[in-house]
């Protein structure tokens, strides 16, 4: 496995509200910060995943918990808003930052 992980797909599913288990790689766990740490799976093979899954249910978490948190973590933590200068710079050069962005 690879350090180098894409998190755009973990950020849209969360901004959705949609119940997402994650392997124990930095770059996932910082996404998933420290209030959705329950979904964060120590292990990377399918046993590891079916045990979480069955302690995640076994305990009761309820998917609409998980979806409030998610969603609101995405959107504090990741929101177009507060990214687009940035992206806008990587892509674009240093000439972006006068740009007014739309709300």
């Amino acid at each position: 496995l690879t350090e180098m992980v894409p998190p755009l797909k973990l950020v849209e599913s969360m901004a959705h509200g949609v119940p997402v288990l994650v392997t124990d790689l930095a770059p996932l766990r910082e996404i998933v910060g420290p209030d959705l740490e329950a979904y964060i799976v120590p292990g990377f093979g399918g046993e590891a995943i079916a045990d979480k899954l069955s302690e995640l249910v076994c305990a009761g978490r309820a998917p609409l918990d998980y979806a409030a948190l998610a969603t609101d973590r995405s959107r504090r933590s990741f929101g177009w808003n507060d990214h687009a200068g940035t992206y806008m710079s990587a892509y674009c050069g240093d000439n972006t930052r006068s740009m007014v962005w739309a709300r």
